[in-house]
């Protein structure tokens, strides 16, 4: 029988941590694309760069998000907005707020864009 609480005990502890996750896209309410680590997904931070609370929810949580973008197809602006969601294919959760996107770069020599963005309560 598994026991909950050891099993959290022991993803805590262990030294690797297989997360599967995703950032999806949105242009208002309608979702422009997910990306996934099996796809164009690099890597994703959420920060707390705020010291308030609000309904029990940090205040200022800082998204940087990095995607490869070989082909320049993606058009990421100030308008858009991420989710992150955690889970699997069939059952994701949203444990974070809406992100708001505030700056995009790009890396010539490597096709990755560097996305920061800030949640909505900010």
């Amino acid at each position: 029988m598994l026991n909950a609480e050891q099993c959290f005990l022991d993803c805590i502890n262990s030294p690797v941590r297989n997360v599967r996750a995703r950032v999806e896209l949105y242009n208002g309410s309608t979702l422009i694309s997910t990306f996934k680590y099996t796809d164009r997904l690099k890597s994703f931070t959420v920060e707390r760069v705020g010291e308030g609370k609000f309904f029990g929810f940090g205040i200022c949580q800082r998204l940087n998000v990095k995607i490869i973008d070989k082909d320049r197809e993606l058009g990421i602006t100030t308008a858009n907005t991420f989710k992150v969601a955690f889970g699997t294919n069939n059952s994701y959760i949203y444990p974070f707020p809406v992100f708001k996107v505030s700056e995009v770069h790009r890396d010539e020599a490597t096709n990755e864009l560097s996305i920061t963005a800030y949640d909505v309560i900010y």
